[in-house]
């Protein structure tokens, strides 16, 4: 059983001769998706209830009420119960202002009109969502521990813990390479990658609500690294000696063809080998 149902009573007329607004009631919760097994939520009441000869009868107006969704929300016209006939979407509809009215047996109002906000509690019914069910990142090799590779990003249509969001990488092995911050910063843990040895990397990421508890809800993204090359190979020649024969008196032609080997990225300045006659 609903404990604590609020009794909400009309304010006096007499104290709000000059207000040009309904007076709103204190929140009235309901919690989203809960079966509206449970009522009544709130009760209203006039103190003309108690006079002799009146006969107060109860109606509400707005959202829910006679406004879509209409008859989400309901009110015994002479007990003031005001009743929840179905389940409630927060993220659709986050709240509710009903406007109560209180009118005697010959409808002549007895009361000011009194504002019922209901507002519905947030559950934990949604899933992180990646902005991205791919993201690129790139990384020199031998990049110190700690080194930023790429930011990650999720959102949750929740609200509050159920909406903080903690990001981690899923793979044991690949946490040996890289991490996540939880806030979605991917570093370098390993100081000693090697793009001659691998040059990519493909990490799956996890975001889990409730700020990384096993109780949240999770999704997960896939993150692609591509380690970028440094010069970080000596070139060596293919042969420690060359011996060459050529003919007297005769210029400018090949004598000798020397090839050298980098291990470093192909074409590239790293790679490109400059040669010079030392001795």
């Amino acid at each position: 059983a609903r404990r604590n149902v609020p009794v909400i009573r009309f304010q006096p007329k007499r104290a709000t001769v000059r207000q040009k607004r309904e007076w709103v009631s204190p929140p009235i919760d309901i919690r989203e998706h809960e079966p509206p097994m449970v009522n009544p939520i709130a009760i209203i009441r006039s103190d003309w209830e108690d006079k002799v000869g009146v006969e107060i009868t109860y109606s509400i107006t707005g959202p829910g009420a006679d406004k879509h969704p209409v008859g989400l929300f309901v009110i015994d016209p002479r007990t003031g119960n005001l009743n929840i006939t179905g389940m409630v979407d927060r993220e659709i509809n986050p709240s509710f202002l009903l406007t109560g009215y209180a009118v005697d047996q010959f409808g002549v109002s007895r009361e000011h009109p009194i504002g019922l906000f209901v507002d519905v509690i947030d559950i934990n019914d949604n899933p992180p969502i990646f902005t991205q069910e791919i993201f690129f990142g790139n990384v020199e090799e031998l990049s110190l521990t700690g080194t930023s590779v790429l930011w990650i990003n999720a959102t949750d249509k929740d609200i509050g813990e159920n909406a903080v969001i903690h990001y981690r990488v899923v793979e044991d092995k690949m946490k040996q390479m890289f991490s996540s911050s939880f806030k979605g910063e991917i570093r370098v843990t390993d100081p000693q990658l090697d793009r001659e040895t691998q040059d990519f990397y493909t990490l799956i990421i996890e975001a889990r609500d409730r700020a990384g508890n096993i109780q949240g809800l999770q999704s997960t993204a896939t993150v692609q690294v591509k380690i970028l090359d440094v010069n970080d190979n000596i070139p060596t020649m293919e042969q420690h000696t060359y011996e060459v024969t050529v003919e007297e008196n005769r210029i400018y032609f090949e004598a000798v063809h020397m090839k050298v080997l980098d291990a470093d990225l192909e074409f590239t300045d790293n790679w490109l080998g400059h040669f010079e006659i030392i001795e």
